[in-house]
């Protein structure tokens, strides 16, 4: 990706919430993403980590762990809400 010019990659980390996760079909563990950064770092891109904030059933307290997870690792944190395309899909509403 270095190669092609590519300076940043975008990545969604969705919540440190295993339940989230799989709600919002998401369900790699937080291992997943750390190999992904390793190899990302190899190449030297910078990484931007979206983290779902706001979503039903979510608490404060897990939006805040999420933040601090990704505090701890050498990522641009891109907080996200829902979109509003994501409240009419059918799907969404059965969580």
């Amino acid at each position: 990706m270095k190669r092609a010019g590519f300076s940043t990659i975008n990545l969604s980390y969705v919540s440190t919430d295993s339940s989230t996760k799989e709600r919002m079909r998401r369900p790699k563990p937080a291992t997943e993403f750390d190999k992904i950064l390793e190899k990302v770092e190899q190449i030297s891109l910078h990484v931007i980590a979206y983290a779902i904030l706001g979503m039903p059933g979510q608490t404060i307290e897990e939006m805040v762990d999420t933040l601090i997870y990704l505090m701890g690792k050498k990522v641009l944190i891109g907080p996200s809400s829902l979109l509003p395309s994501t409240a009419r899909d059918p799907s969404f509403r059965k969580m």
